[in-house]
């Protein structure tokens, strides 16, 4: 299921992402370049990752590393926010700043972080 019920807050280099995940969604994430903060702020969500299978009720705040790409289920209407630091402020590239569309693209660009001069 795509969701597309996003809000964004930003101000000062920190964006904010509000997602309303619907009853019933299964979502699979992107893959995030860089850490960031996850503050579920109402329902319950179960999330597979590379932490293994966990539940998160609101209220959960939690911290992801770069590289967590999820899997997550909705049994109940959630709202999920992440919050970001980031110099972007148009909304239509923060997805491609914050995020690579598949682990492999997040391998690529550390092997070229860690063979720079």
């Amino acid at each position: 299921m795509l969701v597309d019920n996003v809000t964004n807050h930003m101000v000062d280099g920190l964006y904010v992402r509000e997602l309303l995940i619907p009853k019933g969604a299964v979502i699979l994430s992107r893959v995030h370049k860089r850490p960031l903060v996850n503050i579920i702020s109402k329902g319950r969500v179960i999330v597979i990752d590379s932490n293994g299978t966990n539940e998160y009720t609101a209220p959960n705040t939690f911290i992801s590393v770069a590289g967590t790409q999820r899997f997550v289920f909705a049994p109940e209407e959630s709202v999920w926010n992440t919050a970001h630091i980031t110099d972007v402020t148009n909304p239509d590239e923060l997805v491609d700043d914050l995020t690579f569309d598949n682990y492999g693209e997040f391998i690529s660009s550390s092997n070229q972080l860690t063979h720079q001069d």
